[in-house]
């Protein structure tokens, strides 16, 4: 591997003697890997005076830097059309005087792509355990840390660790080690930068640095983070000292967070961290065993519907031709499956001919019954309807979806929507003796506008 040099040869040839060295070269240890690796690309000078320059300016007669100004002003359009600012429209103007900080990495590769000037690009990277480019990024930053070193080597094995580094013009020069962590007073789970290294030659850019690592590290997780004080190049902005509480979840030969005292780095305002992010995935028939995982997991024992039956639902909405916006989806809140929906459009129960949204079932894992996930799942199935103008039926479980969807400020916001509870009977029994109930709520958003 070009990371690894002759003089690294001997190190590595010591390594070979350990028995879990070839489950680290193959990747196997990324399996357990307790940080999911991620890049993130960052400009060197101001996104906003690289935009300028780009479009250039109509009125002082300027022309764009760009290979084609009008296309990068429309893609730009194009990338902004759905949010809003201020009470209107976003506009490609308005990122002349901001870019939103999610939008950076979209706006760098469309100046790129223009043939913009950037400035230098920096690059913020989470590294796999099986990555080579991290077991060396010690010797780029001249710390006591370098290929071969018994700590390095400790944190190259060791279940807990990571290397995040900075690149800044392909060259690395900044790392941490990332360590899990949990806080021993309430057992909740940390994030620790065991320090900041930065190498020699480049400690004059620790604020571009010090802002790669809050904006990367915001974005990333919203677990706390933590920075080590035994030795660091680089203190976090706006950090504060706080009491050490925190400790790795598996030993550390050495570690330059033990001190007394640790700091935390603070975290931008306003910006959603990856593993909050909520995304849909629409169900295929290959995603039944992942929903009977998860239903096993919200239902008790004999009140499960099984693998069958739900590949039976995927199948037929197959079938149907279902189009993706209207059909069965996965909740995910950052990479974990947060809970599903089976949806199908059916005949009505009730009215003969009619075609209705008949959700099958809709399920929200334990874990996530406190947060804003509830909502986000049946405002897609309030969007499914309205796309269609059909009602919505349900068989809903009296443990689970039932008394959710008779909430009194749920109901309201359904009539706020324009959908109205006209059937609700408790069925004969059914599965395992658990009540359900028939419910209907008529879709009336096309009588009220014709009013």
């Amino acid at each position: 591997h070009p990371f690894l040099q002759l003089h690294h040869l001997s190190a590595l040839e010591s390594m070979r003697k350990r028995a879990d060295f070839h489950d680290l070269l193959e990747g196997k240890l990324d399996e357990q890997q307790p940080f999911q690796p991620h890049r993130r690309l960052f400009a060197g000078r101001p996104l906003t005076d690289a935009l300028r320059e780009g479009l250039g300016s109509y009125k002082q007669k300027i022309r764009g830097t760009a290979v084609d100004p009008k296309g990068l002003f429309h893609a730009l359009n194009q990338l902004v059309k759905e949010r809003e600012i201020e009470g209107r429209r976003m506009q490609a103007t308005d990122l002349l005087t901001s870019v939103p900080i999610d939008l950076e990495e979209d706006i760098i590769k469309l100046l790129q792509d223009q043939k913009v000037d950037i400035g230098p690009t920096v690059e913020a990277q989470i590294h796999a355990k099986s990555d080579p480019e991290g077991w060396v990024c010690g010797n780029y930053t001249d710390c006591c840390m370098p290929f071969g070193a018994s700590n390095n080597n400790d944190y190259m094995f060791n279940r807990s660790t990571q290397y995040f580094t900075i690149k800044y013009n392909d060259r690395i020069v900044a790392q941490s080690v990332v360590v899990d962590s949990r806080d021993r007073e309430n057992n909740e789970d940390v994030v620790i930068l065991d320090n900041i290294e930065v190498a020699s030659n480049y400690k004059s850019l620790t604020p571009l640095f010090a802002n790669v690592y809050q904006t990367f590290w915001t974005e990333y997780t919203s677990r706390p983070v933590k920075v080590g004080t035994g030795y660091s190049d680089l203190i976090p902005p706006g950090g504060r000292l706080e009491r050490n509480h925190y400790e790795p979840k598996t030993p550390l030969r050495y570690s330059d967070a033990r001190g007394s005292q640790i700091y935390d780095l603070p975290k931008l305002r306003g910006v959603e961290a990856m593993d909050r992010v909520t995304t849909f995935a629409n169900l295929t028939e290959r995603d039944a065993e992942l929903v009977a995982k998860m239903e096993t997991e919200a239902y008790p024992e004999g009140m499960t519907q099984g693998k069958a039956h739900i590949a039976e639902v995927l199948q037929k909405q197959r079938e149907l031709e279902v189009p993706g916006a209207a059909s069965s989806f996965v909740i995910r809140q950052g990479q974990e499956p947060a809970g599903y929906l089976l949806v199908l459009p059916e005949e009505s129960e009730v009215n003969s001919g009619e075609r209705v949204a008949h959700v099958y079932d809709m399920v929200v894992l334990p874990k996530f019954r406190g947060s804003s996930l509830v909502r986000k799942m049946m405002e897609r199935v309030l969007d499914v309807a309205s796309a269609y103008g059909v009602a919505i039926e349900a068989e809903a479980r009296a443990s689970t979806s039932y008394p959710l969807l008779m909430n009194e400020r749920i109901r309201k916001w359904f009539e706020s929507k324009g959908f109205y509870l006209t059937a609700n009977e408790k069925l004969p029994e059914y599965l395992g003796g658990e009540d359900f109930y028939f419910i209907r709520f008529e879709n009336r958003q096309n009588a009220e506008m014709t009013a």
